[in-house]
């Protein structure tokens, strides 16, 4: 499959999808122009990503929004804190590791339930995530 990109506020979001799954691949820049309203970021971004999907496939993505938005902040997070720890505690990284794990983040794969292990698992915390339901773009 080929990569695709659409903009986020004049920042390219590279994605790839298939036909239960979409792949984004996150950069730190569009991180900073997430800030500081990065629950209303993820969420615009998430609508953005389903509305791709649906103009590819002709049919929805059957993530919900809040879901996938949850995903897109819970791997960014991770790798901020593996950033974090990995400037105050050096000497307790091992860089491998390291680079294995900023990979695992940084490339956030996200499927429909049945083509993703842990689709439960942001489904569920989706029910407390403090947002709209739907975000005017």
């Amino acid at each position: 499959m080929e990569a695709q990109s659409f903009f986020y506020k004049n920042i390219a979001v590279d994605i790839t999808l298939r036909t239960h799954s979409v792949h984004i691949y996150f950069t730190e820049k569009l991180w900073q122009t997430m800030l500081p309203h990065y629950r209303t970021a993820s969420l615009q971004i998430a609508e953005m990503i389903k509305q791709q999907f649906y103009q590819k496939y002709h049919k929805n993505l059957l993530i919900t929004t809040k879901s996938l938005a949850l995903e897109l902040l819970g791997h960014i997070l991770a790798y901020k804190l593996l950033q974090k720890f990995k400037k105050h505690f050096p000497f307790l990284v091992n860089e491998k590791l390291y680079q294995a794990v900023k990979s695992r983040a940084l490339q956030i794969d996200c499927g429909e339930k049945g083509h993703d292990k842990n689709r439960w698992f942001w489904d569920f915390f989706a029910l407390f995530f403090p947002a709209k339901k739907s975000i005017r773009l």
